[in-house]
């Protein structure tokens, strides 16, 4: 129960990488804020949480894309659990595959909205709770392609990479206030490998071959790094970027050259 006492507000909680790690929060103890934009899946992750854990978490329904709906959960958070929050995961994304000169302006300011905007909003918004506390943690999800571009994603990536840079600047400004901010850097990761062919063939195959350690990521293994970078066991790591992708992007590519006729 190392994180009892603390309130921790995860967005995009309903479902994947967001839903394992409200679940490993409230394990550890933390009061939880359980945050999407479906309702159902919500009601899913709170049942999920209420049998696992002896913690109630707070269940809002958010648009990140939306600021008055940004400014709304951070509200709604504090008012809740009197002025106390602890522990920020701007974990929400969304991501459209689209060659880049077809991006319109409405799609281009939503992924911007929901990637960027929103992350940073409800940083600012937490940031003084969390100093009139002693301090926090503030953890950003960002993407392998935030260093390895995949193919036309353009805006997601670059939102992402803006992240990075952002998770460096505010723990450079808030280090004085003990407020530690990283990131993470999630690869290929799915909601259940059971679920997965043991021989994948095809396209599949092939880009398991791309990851040294031969398989896709899962939500817990993301969940688990959060839970050490939010917790007291990490006590100086603050700046980072936690790649968690089986050692994919650190791979050099293997270039075959026919042999010397």
């Amino acid at each position: 129960m190392e994180l009892a006492g603390k309130t921790a507000l995860v967005t995009g909680s309903s479902r994947g990488i967001g839903r394992a790690t409200a679940l490993a929060l409230a394990r550890a103890g933390a009061r939880v804020v359980v945050t999407g934009l479906e309702p159902e899946l919500i009601a899913e992750t709170v049942a999920l949480l209420r049998r696992e854990t002896s913690q109630e978490p707070l269940a809002l329904v958010a648009d990140l894309s939306r600021r008055d709906e940004v400014r709304r959960l951070a509200r709604a958070t504090l008012d809740h659990f009197g002025g106390q929050l602890d522990i920020l995961v701007n974990n929400a994304g969304m991501s459209i595959v689209e060659p880049t000169e077809a991006v319109g302006e409405a799609t281009m300011d939503h992924q911007i909205a929901v990637n960027f905007v929103a992350p940073l909003m409800l940083s600012q918004l937490a940031a003084p709770a969390m100093a009139a506390r002693g301090g926090g943690r503030i953890v950003f999800l960002s993407s392998t392609g935030a260093t390895a571009a995949h193919n036309q994603t353009a805006v997601y990536d670059s939102m992402k990479a803006g992240l990075e840079a952002l998770t460096r600047c505010l723990a450079v400004e808030w280090g004085p206030r003990q407020i530690l901010v990283n990131a993470v850097e999630p690869g290929h990761i799915v909601v259940d490998l059971e679920g997965l062919p043991a021989a994948p063939s095809g396209a599949q195959r092939a880009h398991w071959e791309t990851i040294p350690l031969g398989r896709p990521g899962l939500p817990d293994e993301v969940a688990e790094t959060i839970l050490f970078l939010v917790s007291p066991r990490n006590s100086y790591i603050s700046g980072a970027v936690l790649r968690i992708d089986g050692g994919r992007t650190a791979r050099t590519p293997v270039i075959v050259r026919p042999a010397d006729s």
